[in-house]
């Protein structure tokens, strides 16, 4: 029985004719002892015959003359086209790239640079956020500038002293 499942595929290979030699001449030494595998391969050459084409025609062979020739000639012509088209998309897309991004520069140089140029141009919003900008004031300046009395005057003893002795309730 195990014989017969290694020969299954020498006896599809002998139905199809494509089995030669010494190959060949074992199977045949088992197809003369094995009934189980003549009957398989009598089903295999049936069926294969029923299947084959027949041998073709006056006109097929004519149509068959050179088509593999013709066949690689006419791809031949058209892979240096395709590659030209394929080169020439890509170098399309490349340029609309390059104008795209020059485009975009050009929106935020020329602005810039008209901006600089200009006489008497006002200040741009990046600098009038700087001037406004909260800094911390010098204590020492604002004490001065807001001293209303100096020490001098409230130690002499003049009226500026009776004036803060009312406000001090004194």
């Amino acid at each position: 029985m195990t014989a017969c499942r290694d020969q299954a595929l020498a006896v599809s290979l002998h139905a199809a004719g494509a089995l030669e030699g010494a190959e060949a001449a074992a199977l045949e030494r088992h197809l003369a002892a094995c009934a189980a595998c003549r009957a398989e391969a009598a089903r295999a050459a049936a069926l294969l015959s029923a299947a084959r084409l027949p041998p073709p025609g006056e006109a097929e062979l004519r149509a068959l003359d050179g088509l593999a020739e013709a066949t690689s000639a006419a791809l031949a012509a058209r892979r240096p086209a395709a590659r030209t088209l394929r080169a020439l998309g890509t170098g399309r897309r490349l340029a609309l790239g390059l104008l795209a991004v020059a485009a975009a520069a050009a929106l935020v140089i020329v602005p810039l640079a008209v901006r600089q140029r200009l006489p008497g141009r006002a200040a741009a919003p990046a600098e009038v956020a700087e001037a406004e900008r909260w800094q911390e004031p010098d204590l020492d300046t604002l004490w001065q500038d807001t001293e209303v009395l100096s020490l001098e005057e409230t130690s002499s003893g003049g009226q500026d002293s009776t004036a803060l002795a009312a406000y001090d309730g004194g």
